[in-house]
């Protein structure tokens, strides 16, 4: 057995256990109030069905992703001179090679333009949301309270499951002498505290909120619509996954990092046909939950293996979407996932 993999996850346990006591509180309240109003603790599955057709769905990706708006966010910041003033010098918009200081940099620079197009991003689909009359089928949904209460305690026990599956998956990489990838944000441990401040936000804010508006939010709904839309996605799924290794094959990477992503997503193609014909009575509402988490893994891929666990969160993550006919929940659980990794980070 490697030890430094079960120091990590000693580690990571520490850190799952400070999220835990700091979110408890929240849930007890929350479940002291929904108790009151006698609300349930499981509400009945409440799917709903999209307003938009595909087209919407690819322009949402678009406008949320990483690769559009934010860089614009920080061109705008740059040639503002925002980074000047706070930084001495201009922030670069590439890693280059074998710098890290400026790679952290470049992820500092990305971080920034995250920021600045996160209440362009938000007023966009919200307008569009007015427009469209999302939320009008919602009235009977369960309260803040109960949602919050629910997220909290399931989303606890999801996250435990999700950190075992990532501990397991890193011991049998190194049990095969293979490599894991490394995340840029994990190099903001030795950044100063506004750029530290700035990782936390990102990750327990903005990329929740962003994330679940576009996996659960825009496109669950839309592949409820029809069974075909689960192979369209499952297979938008698979595509990425080659991509990513095509990418990393023209960039010289181990070959183990290679193959993986694709490989994986053509697996979670091929286990729906294994696992489908089990929710007969719910097939569609099944199928749109696994499709939309198996297109969640594929988006992580530049971090293999993450999408492993990452399925997994995304079949409990569209799972509270369904139970609570909304976003909120998947919010809170995202959130307090990722608060895990930025004190693994950050400590």
């Amino acid at each position: 057995m490697n030890p430094d993999v079960w120091t990590d996850a000693l580690r990571l346990g520490g850190c799952f256990l400070a999220v835990t006591a700091a979110a408890l509180p929240a849930g007890l309240l929350a479940w002291a109030v929904a108790r009151r109003h006698r609300e349930a603790w499981l509400p009945p599955p409440r799917p709903w069905r999209a307003p938009w057709g595909g087209l919407a769905v690819v322009g949402a990706f678009l406008l949320l992703g990483p690769y559009l708006a934010p860089p614009i966010g920080a061109e705008v910041l740059s040639r503002a001179g925002v980074f000047t003033r706070l930084y001495g010098e201009d922030l670069p918009a590439s890693p280059g090679e074998d710098d890290p200081d400026r790679a952290a940099a470049a992820v500092v620079r990305g971080l920034w333009g995250g920021l600045a197009a996160f209440p362009v991003q938000l007023g966009v689909v919200a307008a569009a949301a007015v427009v469209l009359h999302v939320g009008s089928h919602r009235a009977c949904s369960p309260s803040v309270a109960a949602r919050v209460r629910l997220a909290v305690f399931a989303g606890l026990g999801l996250m435990l499951l999700v950190h075992a599956v990532h501990t397991t998956v890193n011991l049998l990489f190194a049990e095969l002498n293979w490599a894991p990838g490394q995340h840029p944000l994990t190099r903001m441990g030795n950044r100063p505290a506004l750029d530290q401040t700035l990782f936390a936000f990102e990750a327990c804010v903005r990329a929740p909120v962003v994330e679940e508006l576009c996996f659960r939010g825009i496109l669950l709904p839309w592949v409820l619509g029809s069974r075909d839309r689960v192979w369209f996605t499952l297979a938008a799924a698979v595509g990425l996954g080659v991509l990513f290794g095509l990418a990393r094959a023209s960039a010289g990477h181990d070959p183990t990092l290679v193959v993986g992503p694709g490989l994986f997503a053509g697996g979670l193609a091929a286990g729906w046909l294994a696992v489908g014909p089990a929710f007969r009575r719910k097939r569609r509402s099944a199928g749109a939950v696994y499709a939309s988490a198996a297109l969640f893994a594929a988006v992580h891929s530049a971090v293999w293996p993450s999408p492993v666990p990452l399925f997994l969160l995304g079949l409990g993550l569209g799972w509270l979407a369904l139970r609570t006919g909304g976003i909120l929940a998947p919010v809170i659980v995202h959130g307090l996932f990722n608060a895990v990794s930025v004190l693994y980070v950050l400590t």
